[in-house]
């Protein structure tokens, strides 16, 4: 008896795998006439920022084009009515706040202790900045979220996945309010403290904000290495180097 062959399958091809699926939420797009509650950052207060050691601490990030395989930010890059890339600045009212949104950032919930590499973070650099005048930022506290037409938990405890959407809420909030300096939230891995992106250009300057601190290698602090360590005890991680 002839014994069956096998037909070679040959190279796959993309189409022979279907039609990528979308595995996060969908969020409601911004309408066209947002409303919005702001509230002031007074003038000489101090924020925290963890930043990347190749651009200097007091500069705006300038933004960029993302590739399709790049999320970016939940509220950056950005672009104005004529879209041009609007700068932007991640802060944080605590140097806990600033390590949470940026060290601790991209951590997931499982109840498990779990290993936590820090060798990403080994350039990572520390700097803070102290406000020269008033802000006026969008707050998105729980309620001041419902009054702009959009849940906490989908603008602020949205994944990498859904970023695009949430973009286009921090977009809308810029090229619909012109007097408006940046949005506050409160951090969603430590939400003792705030944290805040600036909106830069011709909204917030860099001379308007001065350095309190000059910026210094994160992980030189012996400080700061006791709150990144206090931190991860507090998540259930066990920091390494491996």
């Amino acid at each position: 008896m002839e014994q069956n062959k096998v037909k070679p399958m040959g190279e796959l091809k993309k189409e022979d795998f279907g039609s990528p699926v979308f595995l996060g939420r969908t969020i409601a797009a911004p309408g066209k006439a947002l409303r919005v509650r702001t509230e002031a950052i007074p003038q000489g207060t101090v924020l925290h920022r963890c930043h990347d050691a190749r651009y200097p601490g007091d500069s705006f990030n300038p933004g960029k084009i993302l590739l399709p395989n790049e999320y970016g930010a939940r509220f950056s890059p950005i672009r104005d009515a004529a879209l041009n890339l609007i700068p932007t600045m991640y802060l944080a009212s605590s140097c806990e706040a600033a390590i949470a949104e940026s060290v601790f950032h991209d951590v997931v919930a499982t109840g498990k202790t779990e290993f936590f590499d820090l060798r990403p973070f080994s350039t990572m650099h520390y700097i803070q900045l102290r406000l020269e005048r008033d802000l006026n930022v969008v707050s998105c506290r729980a309620q001041d979220c419902i009054y702009l037409g959009i849940d906490r938990d989908e603008l602020i405890g949205s994944t990498r996945l859904e970023y695009s959407q949430t973009r286009a809420w921090s977009q809308a909030i810029y090229q619909q309010h012109p007097n408006v300096d940046g949005m506050k939230w409160y951090s969603k891995r430590n939400d003792d403290h705030f944290a805040l992106i600036l909106f830069g250009g011709q909204r917030v300057r860099e001379n308007e904000l001065s350095i309190a601190q000059p910026s210094s290698r994160l992980f030189n602090n012996k400080a700061l290495g006791q709150i990144i360590q206090k931190t991860a005890e507090r998540l259930g991680l066990i920091l390494t180097e491996e």
